[in-house]
């Protein structure tokens, strides 16, 4: 009788395996055809309509203006944000981010066992690459766009490297109201670039693209800081921070409001914006002299404004990189009466010009 028990077990056994494998197959040769027929449509990988900054000489933005939709996206290379918000979205996002290939079948496992017994979805088991793809196709969070997601996530791993992925989700994950990537966010909620941001800057930001709505620390400071905990945490527990580190950055406090966008030069800002079509304008403006020029005007326009002379405008070029370096259009761009007219570039008379 044992060995009967026996026997059958193994006769079980060896059935199971066989059905294992033979699920695997199919699988395996069901995707492959998927593969075939429906390729990776990489024009969806276009996902925000950028904004175009014009930078000065030293990198500093000077004016910003909003994209297509009205959203504020300003994508950055990967070697231009901060160490720390790479380290906290991973931490937090994805932790096997480096070691998967589209889908972690370690936190998948986890996620049914933890839904199935608690009959209620606590985790979602998505990578960074499905969460990308999620964003770029607009879908629901539904199982059929969970499956969805996790095959063209398997698509888009072979395509691209991990630090690519890496760098089109942090260019356009959302950061709340009409916020997308890292580069905007940090502009926006510290008024500095990403790649100045500390610790906990960067912990609070990687925080909120989970749900911008709820964790937006110029709308809810308290839920920003409660999640930037969570961060925090995961980062100590992967190891990208000690104790010490940790506990220092949960001591950072922030202003609860969001810094404007920086208008600088403002009349040259328009004047490359209308000339030049690239997003990111990389100009020669040196904001020292730009500032010195602008008060000089204002002084001898308040010097000289009793002889009714009230208007007044300057340049400076360097002739040596043919570069535009200062420019000023009017006493004060925001004056209600032609100020942003640009009287350094407006065309005159022979004779305006001889006098």
């Amino acid at each position: 009788m044992i060995n009967f028990l026996k026997n059958r077990m193994i006769g079980y056994a060896v059935i199971a395996i066989r059905a294992g494998f033979m699920a695997v197959a199919i699988a395996v040769i069901t995707i492959a055809i998927l593969w075939q027929v429906f390729p990776f449509p990489k024009e969806f990988l276009d996902i925000r309509s950028p904004a175009k900054i014009v930078l000065s000489e030293k990198g500093e933005p000077m004016r910003v203006f909003l994209g297509k939709d009205d959203s504020l996206c300003i994508p950055i290379r990967l070697d231009e944000m901060s160490p720390w918000v790479i380290k906290a979205t991973i931490a937090v996002e994805d932790r096997r981010f480096y070691s998967h290939r589209g889908i972690d079948g370690i936190a998948l496992a986890r996620a049914i066992l933890q839904n199935s017994t608690s009959m209620r979805r606590l985790s979602g088991a998505s990578t960074i690459s499905m969460q990308l793809m999620r964003m770029s196709f607009g879908r629901k969070r539904t199982i059929s766009s969970k499956v969805v997601e996790s095959f063209r996530a398997l698509q888009l791993e072979s395509l691209y490297s991990k630090d690519v992925i890496l760098e089109m989700y942090l260019n356009s994950a959302p950061y709340g109201s009409n916020i997308y990537g890292v580069e905007a966010a940090s502009l926006t909620y510290f008024g500095k670039r990403c790649k100045n941001l500390t610790l906990g800057e960067a912990a609070l930001l990687a925080g909120i693209p989970q749900s911008p709505a709820n964790y937006r620390p110029d709308e809810h400071p308290l839920r920003a800081y409660r999640r930037r905990e969570i961060v925090i945490n995961r980062m100590t527990e992967t190891k990208c921070i000690d104790k010490n580190m940790a506990e220092k950055a949960l001591t950072q406090k922030y202003a609860r409001f969001r810094y404007a966008m920086p208008i600088r030069s403002p009349h040259f800002c328009d004047f490359a914006n209308a000339r030049i079509k690239n997003n990111r304008i990389e100009s020669f403006i040196d904001l020292n002299l730009q500032t010195i020029m602008e008060l000089s005007i204002r002084s001898k326009i308040n010097e000289f404004y009793n002889r009714g002379i009230s208007d007044g405008a300057g340049i400076i070029i360097d002739v040596r990189r043919s570069a535009i370096v200062a420019m000023a259009g009017s006493p004060d761009y925001f004056r209600l009466k032609d100020g942003q007219v640009n009287g350094a570039i407006a065309k005159r008379s022979p004779g305006s010009a001889l006098k």
